[in-house]
């Protein structure tokens, strides 16, 4: 020993003794954390002895036999007796003993099914269900043998084993192989598969002899063959010897005789009908070994086919007299990627009452496969046990030892490099890949941009040319009144010197036409939120960067307007257009479409006159503008009757 595994050892009985007078968190935490140290020091102390010995043993190999001599087993040695505890009382006698475990063993399954079970004979079980069965589904069998000979009996009963069964042909490795090649063909298929693994108790020792003689009777054995198999059953006796003291022969009604060429054959005739009762799923059976698997396209289908299936096998269990345990079932549920994964998570299924939940792993003869249906725990596990064998066994050879080390070496530098070069195509990649969508994001950008610019220049030519006609007729009627009249009106050299009003009816439609009716929802029901109940705030202010669609929404929510009855008044600004980058214009514009929809505004400033003769004072400044324009005469005017909209759009132009 060493001083470390010592000095833990005199904590952990310290901590021990501490928790036994306190139960508190703080003291559990103490005794768990020193009996962990002890078990740990233990084991570093093991392994480092067996490594000195074994380099010991290298130069010294005639030591071999007294460095294991203490532990091997003599005959010689003294042995411990065995004490049981039954009812408060200690029993040392080992003739006591010996009895004990015989009644135990050789009456453990009586109860199973009933205490009347045995009391049942073979013509008690004329309408068994399974008896039924196999009369249907084996009526063309005859079997006859007079010989007591056991090869002759096993080369008959051959003749009733399933492929599902044990026997020379089949082997552990080449059911597990059959079963997770359906599995993993159902999951290339892009199907789900559920398996249900259920659980016996004491199945070798529950086999009732006269079922068994009915359903060999089913099968078709003759008078003679089922007079030579009953004798097989009867009397069977077993005993128990612990130490050299072997207890009286107990006479075993049920179960498959001990030592017999035939238990294996006999057990496997007993399920023979079980994938009889089972219909839409699939059924595999190795010795006492059962798993029902169904697969399909969703989980909650095969969930619910499966639950079924269950209840059918577990009713089979208690009709044959024996002991299922639904509380240790378990079920495993493999799903392609990317398919049913929340139901996975969420299925339940429902057999004799108990919940199951799907586990992560399932054991399946001795194989632990999870539900990817893979098997990296079984071989993690199995490299375990390798390892500390390895670590154990003083006799293998240095020189293998140093050659499996390189080569397991040159794998892990194969590993390592083909990692290092994959992860680095991977960054490539990403690298590229973000490159090509920065790329186009700009494009994108500058594609919107000349979009947007193609259609100011658009508006633009339009307003322009809709300008240019409105001059042209202005100059002809100027013309007329100047031939008509030698005096001009002050209102007519207004309107001489005044360029005529913007109404951006054409902007509107324009921009309108572009907006597709499933975009920016966000921003509309956020807009008309805030234009139902705006509170204080009398402005909604739209941001954001040039080509985003500032303007189809502005014109959008003005078309709209236009529709509801709710528009006053629009302007679209426009910084390379010289008719709609001055003030002047935006205050005029707003101004006059104001006095078509406001009867009390138009009056308060004069309609159009009263607009031009303020616009034409070549002396207001814009501030004094706005306040004569629209500060003033809308603070005289009575509350509107209904909210209006003013849009304004690109006011940063």
């Amino acid at each position: 020993m060493t001083n470390e595994w010592k000095r833990a050892i005199k904590n952990k009985r310290k901590y021990a003794q501490t928790y036994a007078r306190n139960r508190s968190p703080e003291t559990w935490e103490l005794k768990r954390k020193w009996r962990n140290i002890a078990t740990r020091e233990r084991r570093k102390a093991i392994k480092d002895y067996w490594a000195q010995k074994s380099s010991e043993l290298k130069t010294r190999p005639r030591d071999l036999f007294q460095t294991f001599n203490p532990s091997l087993n003599s005959k010689n040695r003294d042995t411990t007796n065995i004490s049981i505890r039954i009812n408060d009382s200690i029993i040392r006698d080992q003739k006591k003993v010996v009895e004990i475990f015989g009644d135990y063993f050789s009456t453990m399954a009586n109860e199973i099914g009933g205490k009347h079970v045995l009391q049942l004979g073979k013509e008690d079980f004329n309408t068994h269900l399974s008896v039924e069965a196999i009369r249907h589904s084996y009526h063309s069998l005859h079997f006859r043998f007079n010989k007591i000979d056991s090869r002759v009996v096993e080369n008959e009963l051959k003749k009733l084993n399933t492929p599902k069964a044990t026997g020379k042909t089949h082997s552990c490795e080449t059911n597990l192989i059959r079963v997770t090649e359906d599995w993993r063909i159902a999951m290339d298929d892009k199907e789900c598969v559920a398996v249900l693994s259920t659980d016996m108790s004491n199945a070798f020792d529950s086999l009732h002899h006269a079922l068994m003689t009915k359903k060999l009777e089913a099968y078709g054995f003759s008078d003679v063959s089922l007079e030579l198999m009953h004798s097989h059953f009867t009397e069977q006796k077993n005993c128990v010897k612990i130490n050299g003291v072997t207890s009286t022969w107990k006479e075993q009604l049920r179960g498959c005789p001990q030592g017999s060429l035939l238990r294996l054959l006999l057990w496997n005739i007993i399920p023979n009908d079980l994938p009889l009762s089972v219909q839409t799923s699939n059924l595999f059976m190795y010795a006492d070994d059962h798993q029902v698997y169904q697969s399909g396209p969703s989980v909650t289908a095969i969930i619910s086919e499966l639950t079924n299936e269950a209840e059918n096998v577990s009713r089979w269990y208690r009709e044959n007299f024996f002991h299922a345990n639904p509380k240790k079932y378990q079920v495993l549920v493999m799903t392609p990627r990317n398919v049913d994964k929340e139901a996975k998570d969420e299925c339940i299924l429902d057999i004799d009452n108990q919940k199951l939940k799907p586990t992560a792993n399932l054991r399946v003869l001795g194989v632990n496969i999870n539900d990817k249906l893979s098997f990296t725990g079984h071989i993690r596990d199995i490299c375990k046990i390798k390892r500390a064998i390895l670590c154990m066994n003083v006799t293998v050879d240095p020189d293998l030892v140093k050659v499996v080390q390189q080569d397991l070496n040159a794998l892990k530098n194969d590993v390592d490099k083909l990692a290092f070069e994959k992860e680095e195509e991977r960054k490539k990649l990403k690298t590229v890949l973000q490159d090509n969508v920065t790329t186009l994001e700009e494009l994108a950008g500058r594609v919107s941009k000349i979009e947007e610019d193609q259609c100011s220049l658009t508006v633009a030519v339009k307003i322009t040319q809709s300008q240019m006609g409105q001059l042209k007729s202005q100059q002809e009627d100027i013309k007329e009144d100047q031939s008509g009249s030698s005096e001009l009106k002050p209102e007519d050299v207004f309107r001489f010197d005044v360029s005529e009003i913007a109404s951006c009816g054409a902007d509107i439609t324009f921009f309108a036409e572009r907006h597709h009716p499933d975009t920016r929802k966000w921003f509309l029901d956020d807009f008309h939120r805030w234009f139902e109940n705006p509170g204080e705030s009398r402005v909604y202010v739209l941001r954001g960067d040039a080509g985003v669609g500032k303007s189809v929404m502005a014109d959008a929510l003005a078309q709209k307007s236009i529709k509801a009855g709710n528009f006053g008044a629009a302007y679209s600004c426009r910084h390379n257009d010289g008719t709609r980058n001055n003030p002047r214009y935006l205050l005029r514009t707003i101004a006059f479409q104001l006095c078509k929809c406001n009867v009390q505004y138009n009056s308060v400033v004069e309609g159009e006159g009263g607009i031009r003769k303020f616009l034409g004072n070549s002396e207001m400044g814009i501030q004094e503008l706005f306040t004569k324009l629209l500060q003033e005469p809308l603070a005289k005017c009575s509350a509107f009757f209904e909210r209006k909209l003013i849009a304004i759009d690109a006011l940063y132009a």
